[in-house]
């Protein structure tokens, strides 16, 4: 998506402050929303992070709980059955609280776009690591045994994630692997509407 997804003005207008956040940040904010179709309702979009198949994911600031997050935005294309697969991925993984797990908190629509918030992880995608080696045979092991811990908890709460891949696990930059991108999740409690009987889910390479 090109662009900048399309906004209004923030409710409330209130930025970082001493003691909040750095000056730096405040300065980033404050010219964020100064552009046009930066302010989504409680959110000023920062900048991109990163994008897949169904939307893009922006660095913002939340006014109200004054906070950076990580909100992923439905990409304005997307058709009716993307939007219902980016609201389940939404509900699903809100109701998942794991130390590997990137946590999703709340779910919102600006107009025709849905859009959710999650924790911002900084760090680097498993793929990057691997493909640049820079990991040792001991940490990938740690990191695969939470990825592994953060699945196992996940099954338990009845949600089946689909598409593991190393691009949907970001390694922060303490070391701690956390899993992300509920896209493709189904809840166990009977098949999905919307996934065609024979439909091959996920990544071929990674099946």
């Amino acid at each position: 998506m090109s662009g900048h997804p399309p906004g209004g003005t923030s409710p409330s207008g209130r930025t970082p402050r001493p003691g909040t956040a750095s000056a730096d940040l405040h300065a980033e904010v404050e010219a964020a929303r100064r552009k046009p179709g930066r302010s989504v309702g409680k959110l000023v979009i920062l900048n991109e992070i990163g994008r897949g198949g169904m939307g893009v994911v922006y660095r913002a600031w939340q006014d109200d709980l004054q906070r950076v997050v990580a909100v992923k935005m439905l990409s304005p294309e997307a058709n009716d059955t993307m939007r219902k697969r980016f609201l389940r991925e939404a509900r699903l993984a809100s109701r998942l609280r794991h130390p590997h797990i990137v946590a999703v908190h709340e779910l919102g629509e600006h107009g025709p776009r849905a859009w959710f918030t999650m924790d911002l992880i900084e760090g680097t995608g498993l793929d990057v690591l691997v493909k640049k080696r820079r990991l040792t045979t001991t940490q990938f092991m740690q990191i695969a045994g939470s990825v592994a811990k953060a699945l196992d908890y996940a099954h338990g709460e009845g949600v089946f994630h689909r598409d593991i891949k190393p691009s949907n696990v970001i390694v922060g930059a303490d070391g701690t692997a956390y899993l992300m991108d509920f896209g493709l999740a189904i809840e166990q409690a009977g098949a999905s509407k919307l996934t065609i009987s024979g439909m091959v889910m996920g990544t071929p390479f990674y099946m």
